[in-house]
């Protein structure tokens, strides 16, 4: 039988496998996600994947990223500093999260 809720260290995976019945904050199986990224696996709220998603930064440099044709992940850095392609980068995304 579950327990109710869990408190401890990676109650999402609890939730999400059936060990236990909801979060701490409520949630249940229902409103988690089970994400795999670069080989590791996360558990994360449907709300906050949701939300980060649809963050118009994010957008902006996803964007950039395609019409610059880099495939690694690079940080963007704040307007001095990094390399010309990070740079660039930078540049292209805040054109498109201002527009």
């Amino acid at each position: 039988m579950a327990k109710k809720t869990t408190k401890k260290r990676g109650n999402y995976s609890g939730v999400y496998k059936g060990f236990h019945g909801a979060t701490t904050g409520g949630l249940k199986k229902s409103d988690i996600l089970r994400l795999k990224k670069k080989g590791n696996v996360r558990y994360v709220s449907k709300k906050r994947h949701n939300r980060g998603v649809k963050n118009p930064w994010i957008k902006a440099l996803m964007k950039a990223r395609r019409e610059l044709g880099l495939q690694h992940e690079f940080v963007a850095p704040r307007k001095s500093g990094g390399t010309k392609e990070q740079r660039d980068l930078y540049r292209t995304a805040m054109e498109y999260y201002e527009n």
